[in-house]
């Protein structure tokens, strides 16, 4: 992270990421990333840019990543519902299909104590291949998450 800040009702957050792959490599992937979050009545609203330059992980091409998301709580309940909907300029890796998709997200977390459950459907539009080995990695998919948070 290199910022953050706001004030009641609004969150604004700019960061940039840098990762290897291999514990033996000297290549660092980077991603900038700026979101702007703002409350309207119970529902929290969050826009995030997301940029990596080309490199090789990509490719060497870049990728700019652009989400809105909405969450509420539902009341009286420890249960926060959410969606978001994404959209991919760019490649994801040198391996993945290019070009511009759409993704998106429905889901639902329940908090217990120090403890996150979460269920979300997640899937894309992007156009299959005819190549099952690669096809499977973009297919709908449920993931489950549990979490602690202290």
């Amino acid at each position: 992270m290199i910022w953050s800040g706001g004030q009641i009702g609004q969150r604004l957050y700019a960061g940039r990421s840098d990762e290897t792959v291999s514990s033996f490599s000297t290549q660092y992937d980077t991603t900038i990333i700026g979101k702007l979050s703002h409350d309207i009545g119970p529902v929290s609203a969050t826009a995030t840019v997301a940029y990596a330059p080309s490199q090789k992980s990509l490719g060497s091409d870049d990728n700019i990543y652009l989400n809105m998301g909405l969450s509420s709580g539902i009341p009286n309940t420890p249960v926060t519902v959410d969606a978001s909907l994404g959209y991919t300029s760019g490649s994801l890796s040198a391996g993945a299909p290019g070009g511009d998709y759409l993704d998106w997200t429905v889901g639902a977390t329940l908090t217990a104590g120090i403890f996150n459950l979460g269920v979300h459907y997640v899937d894309t539009d992007i156009k299959k291949t005819g190549i099952k080995a690669v096809d499977t990695l973009y297919d709908p998919t449920v993931v489950f998450k549990v979490g602690v948070a202290f």
